[in-house]
């Protein structure tokens, strides 16, 4: 259950994203994506609902690089005498003959998207980083302190047994 809350993207998600764009075009305050109970003393959720989206994306790209990596690393790659490069040509033959390709062609065209994909996340990624100086304080807490500061409200909240049942609109 807390992994589906923590890294899937849902309704709650969903409702804080609306959000983030309404403050976007001046409609509203900007939602905390980092939410923590203390009651429970765990956190709600501590991601931005669009990389709940990402991470799903990621984690494909991730899989796609190295099932591709492995033919194109060796064609004839077969650990143990299991013929997995062989078994990973089979399958693209398949799909390559609907784009009129051959397989060979068709994972290298998958692990080169794959690839573009992390830059554009790279960018993404330092883009919020660095143009938001709201953000600033989880590049400090990734690779200075280790610890997120919770008592800045811009993006935090903290969910105490006086607001705990206040819906997400009501909560200071």
């Amino acid at each position: 259950m807390h992994f589906k809350d923590s890294y899937i993207f849902g309704k709650d998600d969903a409702e804080r994203l609306i959000d983030i764009i309404k403050n976007f075009f001046g409609k509203g305050r900007y939602p905390a994506f980092t939410i923590y109970d203390e009651s429970k003393g765990h956190y709600v959720t501590k991601l931005h609902p669009v990389l709940k989206i990402l991470i799903v994306i990621e984690s494909i790209a991730i899989v796609i690089v190295a099932i591709t990596g492995v033919v194109l690393y060796n064609l004839e790659w077969s650990p143990f005498g299991i013929p997995i490069a062989s078994w990973i040509l089979s399958v693209a033959w398949y799909f390559a003959s609907f784009f009129n390709i051959n397989a060979l062609g068709l994972l290298r065209l998958l692990h080169l998207l794959a690839a573009y994909w992390f830059v554009f996340e790279l960018v993404i990624h330092v883009g919020i980083i660095e143009f938001d100086p709201y953000v600033w304080k989880y590049h400090k807490a990734i690779f200075w302190s280790g610890k997120e500061d919770l008592s800045d409200t811009h993006y935090s909240e903290v969910i105490t047994a006086k607001t705990k049942y206040l819906p997400t609109k009501e909560r200071p």
